[in-house]
């Protein structure tokens, strides 16, 4: 039981983090990586270049 709602949030979470992350802007994200980031921009960055 425990086990299974570290899944469900863990899938929503990551579901959160990568719609967030695909829906912003590409200039913004360019802005925080180069004042060193920020998780989501590195987020952003990573998935954009895995493809």
């Amino acid at each position: 039981m425990m086990f299974l709602r570290w899944k469900v949030m863990a899938e929503f979470w990551a579901e959160t983090i990568i719609h967030i992350v695909a829906s912003d802007s590409v200039k913004v994200h360019m802005e925080r990586l180069e004042q060193g980031g920020e998780f989501l921009a590195h987020v952003w960055a990573l998935l954009n270049h895995a493809g």
